[in-house]
């Protein structure tokens, strides 16, 4: 058995000083505790107010199996956590809160734990075998790039599947462990024989759980041989040795798992996969910039954005640079971790774990998103705390109690930072409209954050601060240029060009609110919703046979039938078409359609306006019944 088996087989990985632990729980609740306040957004309400299959705890199989909203389908682990929050409070979102709070307090002690294996050859006494460790897990803890993965209720699934993924590595320790006591003595009894099958069950019942929780859990596999081989033991022969079998077992079952997920799941719901309309090789170069955003705020996350967008980066000239910093990167972490070089595995930690999102294989709704990198960033910081380890201070510091003092109060400053960042940040999930608010100071380049902004203003009734911000989401390059490519392909310049339009229409600025439904529709003939407000306007600027002209277009195409017809309808009525406007009504009831109120009450005051001018007794009949409608937005 080598030398460095024999070093790092004695100490217990789960065994740690119970003050550093709590010392962790407390940091993690004075850096999140705050978060406690943030409210149920985005996805949350589609995973927790209108999931049906987390109402009822006892209904088991309905509970693992039954959700539909793209966040928790084919997850049955988080779907299962986020009932045991509905059973205990509904949808207050306290609980789920404190769920994630107690969760990410939990994945700092394994980190710690797991930090103890990996800093086991840098670090020197049986002090600064606790302190490096407990520095980096308290880095960690702290990172306000963990911090969306926590106050953002249903990216618990980071979370839970990273407390999986973790304790699915330490039990890998354990077992290898118990398996290089049965080598150095094979006359022992059978205990520890046991404990190294029962270790690696333990190993198999994580992988799976994590599977079942998130996706990229598959990189587990990987990860944990070249954890085994970096770590516990000095020859990949070694690694296969006693492992093998197990090793393909969980290949086996990745697989399967992948050719689900790829071919038969849909693409999630149709959210991943390579049926999604976006090349595989225009999302690959955008992740080379995501990903080198991803290192650059793990070192300088003073401004974490939530959200990166939806435009494609396809230019070589914007993602050639970040190629030349993340290439090296890339091919120096993976070499070396194949030949288990202990300064090498933070890398290959970091691009193995953010493969399935960064990679090739595109995720139709983000880009990038910093909750991704909850996981990655643990071999990542303890690489670093690895690193300051090892390094010397300058010259005028040559005692060695004074270097090593510097370094755990320079550690202490950074942790006491991180936190106050985190804690910044954890306040402005109070609300949709914070969240978008300060993603677009974080990504000033990033159209969407403003066009949210400017969706949410505008349901408040806030019309002329969302037309502000309407106007500066049209001002980015990206949304006026030709060559861009959305990641949402419906998403684009004309589709914005409407929506401002619609604002300036309800601020009663007509003349500049067609002035954009023609520019949306120079720059897209086909879209048609910007086509059917541009009709409605022209009615309000007495242009009736223009809005007429319009909603033919619309019917030819069947385009909101309802909606179309009725508006063609009072289109006639203005132009004094009494019987071409009875026409429409009766082409709605031959489609089993409704007319609008607005159309059905221009309808009746004409008829009305008809009868009065007739010679003569007029026969009025009853306008034919129709239930009530609110218009169209």
């Amino acid at each position: 058995m080598s030398d460095m088996s024999q070093r790092e087989t004695n100490p217990n990985i789960w065994r740690f000083d119970w003050r550093i632990d709590l010392f962790l729980v407390l940091l993690v609740l004075l850096a999140h505790g705050n978060g406690v306040h943030g409210a149920l957004i985005f996805d949350d309400v589609g995973s927790i107010v209108d999931n049906a299959s987390i109402r009822d705890l006892a209904d088991l199989p309905n509970v693992l199996f039954g959700g539909t909203f793209a966040t928790v389908i084919y997850r049955p682990i988080l779907n299962f956590s986020l009932a045991v929050n509905y059973a205990f409070g509904q949808t207050s979102p306290w609980g789920y809160h404190v769920f994630n709070i107690i969760l990410h307090a939990l994945n700092a002690l394994l980190v710690a734990r797991l930090a103890q294996v990996m800093l086991a050859a840098s670090v020197r006494g049986p002090v600064e075998s606790v302190v490096w460790p407990a520095l980096a897990a308290s880095l960690w803890a702290v990172h306000p790039l963990t911090t969306a993965a926590i106050v953002y209720v249903v990216q618990r699934a980071e979370a839970l599947m990273s407390l999986f993924y973790l304790a699915g590595l330490l039990s890998l320790v354990a077992s290898v462990r118990a398996g290089q006591k049965v080598l150095a003595d094979p006359d022992s009894d059978g205990p520890e024989r046991s404990r190294e099958g029962w270790w690696w069950t333990a190993v198999t019942v994580c992988f799976l759980l994590g599977l079942a929780t998130k996706e990229v859990a598959i990189t587990f596999l990987v990860v944990a041989m070249v954890f085994e081989r970096t770590y516990l033991t000095s020859t990949w022969a070694e690694v296969f040795k006693r492992r093998g079998l197990g090793y393909l077992g969980l290949l086996s079952v990745s697989a399967a798992y992948a050719v689900f997920v790829l071919f038969f799941s849909n693409g999630r719901d149709g959210t991943a996969g390579l049926g999604v309309r976006v090349s595989p090789l225009n999302y690959l170069t955008t992740q080379i910039v995501v990903v080198s955003d991803y290192l650059w705020l793990s070192f300088w996350p003073v401004c974490v954005p939530f959200d990166w967008g939806l435009v494609l980066i396809t230019n070589p000239a914007d993602w050639g640079p970040p190629l030349a910093v993340v290439l090296p990167l890339l091919l120096l972490s993976l070499a070396g971790a194949a030949g288990g070089a202990r300064w090498a595995f933070p890398g290959a930690w970091l691009f193995l774990i953010l493969a399935p999102t960064s990679s090739f294989v595109p995720l139709a709704t983000q880009v990038g998103a910093a909750h991704r990198m909850y996981l990655p960033l643990v071999g990542l910081i303890i690489g670093v705390c690895g690193l300051a380890s090892l390094t010397p201070f300058p010259r005028w510091t040559r005692a060695a109690t004074t270097i090593w003092w510097s370094k755990v109060v320079v550690g202490g400053l950074l942790v006491a930072a991180l936190g106050g960042l985190t804690a910044r940040r954890n306040a402005v999930f109070v609300s949709p409209l914070a969240v978008w608010k300060d993603n677009a100071r974080c990504r000033p380049m990033n159209p969407r954050s403003y066009h949210n902004v400017m969706g949410l203003l505008r349901e408040q009734g806030q019309l002329e601060e969302a037309l502000e911000w309407a106007t500066r989401a049209l001002e980015i390059p990206s949304v006026r240029a030709t060559d861009k490519i959305f990641l949402n392909v419906s998403v684009a310049y004309p589709a914005w060009l409407s929506d401002r339009g619609v604002l300036y229409y309800r601020l009663g600025r007509l003349d500049p609110a067609l002035r954009d439904f023609d520019a949306a529709l120079q720059r897209d003939p086909n879209y048609d919703l910007a086509r059917i407000n541009r009709a409605d306007l022209l009615l309000d600027l007495g242009r009736p046979e223009e809005a007429i002209a319009e909603c033919d277009l619309l019917i030819a195409r069947r385009f909101r039938m309802e909606t179309t017809v009725s508006l063609r309808g009072i289109g006639c009525l203005h132009a004094g078409r009494l019987e071409e406007a009875e026409r429409c009504l009766r082409l709605l009831q031959h489609l089993d359609a409704r007319p609008t109120p607005r159309f059905r009450q221009e309808l009746d005051q004409a008829r009305a306006a008809a009868a009065a001018k007739a010679p003569g007794p007029a026969a009025r009949t009853s306008p034919p019944q129709s239930r009530p409608q609110s218009r169209p937005q």
